[in-house]
């Protein structure tokens, strides 16, 4: 009988409380919309985007950014190196909530193809603004919006970000490979076409896996992350990237002559290996022998 109360008065309600956590910055409220959309999943479909837009205005505002994505005066970003400020940690904690729940509206149009579509500008404006600003607190988040935002099909706009992944794994987020591989992995085996039609792209992408297989770090896995995307581009790009295969395997025998390569990261390179001697063997074996 609640539930049917509530439902009738549930955009209003919605709006309502969207524009007093833009306006209090109360965390409360991030609890309060998340338990609604967890028990109104279908109710709120209609107003999603429209809650979207307005999550997306109060995260980048929260952040210490303008509305246009520039920063706000002089104020650093949130991961930026400034002094301890508790009413900027606060805001921070409130962004994360507030990001949260735009993951989980995400999730609620997931299964909606067209409202997926018509969300794609905000959140794409949103990842381009956390890049840009190198708001790197929210780095992590802002990959799993791209991954979600190219389960499926993957749009001019959406290709776009992918140079934007590669500008910021070069500039400051070269610790961030394993999270960047999801969304990675969708651009080459959702539209391989678009992705081998693109040499600079490609080239892209092999640049960043070499930069990750150079990590000495015992406690990631960016390593084996990279060397699992060289065999995915090893196999599924038989024919379309063969002259690369020569490349991919010189990577992953020098990565395999370091002391510091653990066991799961040698596994997978040999798994590259393998996989070339599978796709082209006239091309690797003389590789080997000279190895």
């Amino acid at each position: 009988e609640v539930k049917k109360v509530m439902g009738a008065h549930l955009p209003e309600l919605v709006m309502q409380l969207l524009k007093l956590l833009r306006e209090t910055e109360f965390d409360d409220l991030n609890s309060v919309l998340r338990d609604i959309m967890l028990t109104y999943t279908t109710e709120i479909q209609p107003i999603s985007l429209e809650m979207l837009r307005h999550l997306s205005v109060t995260f980048v505002k929260l952040v210490g950014l303008q509305d246009n994505g520039e920063a706000a005066g002089d104020e650093p970003s949130a991961g930026g190196d400034g002094e301890y400020n508790e009413e900027k940690e606060y805001q921070s904690l409130v962004a994360t909530g507030v990001m949260e729940n735009i993951e989980s509206l995400m999730s609620v149009m997931e299964d909606n193809a067209e409202l997926v579509a018509n969300s794609e500008p905000v959140v794409v404006h949103l990842v381009q603004v956390i890049l840009k600003n190198k708001v790197s607190d929210f780095y992590d988040e802002a990959f799993s919006l791209v991954c979600s935002m190219t389960c499926t099909v993957i749009s001019p706009l959406l290709w776009t970000v992918f140079d934007w992944l590669y500008q910021a794994y070069e500039a400051d987020a070269d610790d961030c490979y394993a999270s960047m591989m999801p969304a990675l992995h969708n651009y080459v085996t959702v539209d391989p076409t678009t992705f081998a039609a693109s040499p600079e792209r490609v080239k892209m992408l092999i640049s960043m896996c070499n930069k990750a297989l150079q990590d000495d770090d015992e406690q990631t896995t960016e390593g084996v992350h990279a060397a699992k995307m060289l065999e995915v581009l090893t196999l599924n790009f038989r024919g379309q990237l063969d002259s690369c295969i020569p490349e991919f395997v010189e990577m992953a025998l020098t990565r395999l002559t370091r002391k510091t390569t653990t066991v799961e990261l040698r596994m997978m390179c040999l798994q590259v290996v393998i996989a070339a001697i599978v796709s082209s063997s006239a091309t690797v074996l003389p590789i080997l022998c000279s190895h």
